[in-house]
């Protein structure tokens, strides 16, 4: 998953970051936690069942 391109989850009912619906970059995978960065810089962790694969 690693470097793949993800869409977080427009539904969460928790986002302390506000990327629902967003698009970003996995830069790291540990388990069940991406870190995701996000074009404006800002880094932040999702469970991976709250992300989506795009395609590029």
């Amino acid at each position: 998953m690693k470097n793949q391109k993800v869409k977080i989850n427009p539904f969460l009912t928790t986002d302390p970051y506000n990327k629902r619906g967003q698009i970003g970059e996995v830069t790291e995978c540990d388990g069940e936690v991406a870190t995701v960065l996000f074009e404006d810089g800002i880094t932040g962790k999702y469970q991976t069942d709250t992300l989506e694969l795009v395609s590029s």
